[in-house]
């Protein structure tokens, strides 16, 4: 298995395989300014990983319901 270090960017394509997203809603995202921060290198996107799993903590929803 791959370790993915805290220095590492993911491209809009590993992103969408992560999330199970098609890579178009990335890019939805990106032109409604949602989403995970993002680094434009030329004309290629690419997102860091600590931007990503900060995204991801964020985005955890608690239900509310007690067990």
């Amino acid at each position: 298995m791959n370790q993915i270090t805290s220095n590492e960017f993911l491209t809009g394509i590993e992103l969408a395989n992560r999330w199970k997203l098609e890579a178009n809603t990335l890019r939805n995202w990106r032109s409604k300014g949602w989403g995970p921060k993002f680094s434009r290198i030329g004309r290629n996107v690419r997102y860091p990983i600590d931007a990503v799993l900060s995204f991801e903590q964020d985005s955890l929803v608690d239900s509310g319901r007690a067990v």
